[in-house]
């Protein structure tokens, strides 16, 4: 119509549709046009699974309100909000509270941001989850390749029955996707930190966060490692409703998927041995009942590799000299080591194991310098 339209979309789940039970999502859109754009309202009511959860389980009244602006300059911004509602199972009572979802976009589809607040919900008596909030900018580089950051940050997380206890409190989650277009080349980093876990009361971990990376990963072997790894997947989901979705099934598709396929993933994945690729644990630290733990770990390569160079490593190590650079430092309780071993040297040319003890406290230190490795201060002398 000239001043309003009604947009009918459809989201088809094939396949997947016998593991969730749904055929497909029906979102019907009324538009209002302006003169500056289009604002819509977008409904849920003609799919029969979406009411027959509505009048069976929340009284009737729908708690979801979907509004979004599609302006002539500008980004494209939808927002969701979620009203408080609660379901009932069995003699338990869930209290949902309310939630908000953001999400905003350009034309091309190429930037896009999201933001996520839920007030959290809670079981009385037996389980309560605080406030979570989850954000998100992101660049689409190609369907595959994403550079942005997405961090995820949980209030509080209670278990408290007769047969368990147990509380989080402040857990984080941030992740970042780099892509050097320069290099052609795509880092990953994830950072997990929570500010303290208690269990029955006691307390068992406080102020802890690692950080782990993947540099210089080459991007289009990245690229073509998803869609092998997406085919596979696809290919086990066309199985599945045939063959059942219990876990021994599933088990075993995969298994056969993997045999088929195993080779051409390990293919791709070799394809990021290239200099400058390395795997590093960094601002590991955490308060344990024992003692303090902190650490890093720094595994880069020097030069291309193959899988097949490895190999003459396993007769002389010493060659791994001209293949990595290692950086490698950490500290915990004595207490939480049982192995003595580790305090012992394994290889004829070390002249300490790979921890020395300081009173209380197992230290181990690792570098690669001038050709050399030296493990807590000391050269290794190769055989």
């Amino acid at each position: 119509g000239f001043s309003s339209s009604t947009i009918e979309w459809r989201i088809d789940f094939g396949i997947l549709s016998t593991l969730y039970g749904v055929d497909e999502i029906v979102f019907v859109e009324t538009a209002t046009h302006g003169y500056g754009g289009v604002v819509s309202e977008t409904r849920l009511d003609r799919n029969p699974w979406f009411n027959d959860l509505i009048n069976l389980h929340l009284s009737g009244k729908n708690p979801i309100h979907i509004k979004t602006e599609y302006p002539i300059f500008g980004k494209i911004t939808s927002t969701v909000t979620v009203d408080g509602f609660s379901i009932e199972d069995g003699e338990d009572i869930f209290y949902v509270e309310p939630a908000s979802i953001v999400l905003s976009l350009d034309k091309q589809i190429r930037q896009v941001q999201s933001l996520v607040h839920w007030q959290g919900g809670e079981v009385p008596g037996k389980m309560k989850i605080g406030r979570i909030s989850v954000s998100s900018a992101m660049e689409k580089i190609t369907p595959f390749i994403w550079d942005g950051r997405t961090a995820m940050e949980l209030e509080s997380f209670k278990v408290d029955d007769q047969s368990e206890q147990f509380e989080v409190k402040k857990a984080l989650i941030e992740t970042s996707q780099v892509f050097d277009r320069d290099q052609n080349a795509l880092t990953l980093n994830m950072g997990i930190g929570v500010d303290q876990i208690i269990e029955h009361g006691s307390e068992m971990l406080q102020n802890a966060y690692v950080q782990i990376g993947l540099h210089r990963m080459d991007a289009a072997a990245y690229e073509n490692l998803a869609k092998t790894y997406t085919q596979m997947m696809n290919a086990i989901m066309k199985e599945l409703p045939e063959k059942g979705f219990d876990p021994d099934t599933m088990n075993e598709v995969m298994k056969q998927e993997m045999a088929g396929r195993g080779m051409q993933l390990l293919a791709e994945a070799e394809k990021f041995l290239k200099k400058g690729f390395g795997i590093t644990i960094s601002d590991l630290n955490a308060t344990l009942p024992q003692g303090k733990v902190n650490g890093r770990f720094n595994l880069t390569l020097k030069r291309d590799m193959t899988m097949a160079g490895f190999a003459p490593v396993m007769m002389k190590p010493s060659l791994a000299l001209d293949i990595f650079t290692l950086d490698s430092k950490l500290s915990l309780p004595a207490e939480l080591v049982r192995n003595p071993s580790l305090t012992q040297p394994f290889y004829p040319g070390m002249q300490t194991g790979l921890f020395v003890r300081q009173e209380e406290m197992l230290t181990h230190k690792a570098e690669t310098r001038e050709g050399k490795l030296f493990v807590n201060s000391k050269e290794v002398v190769w055989q």
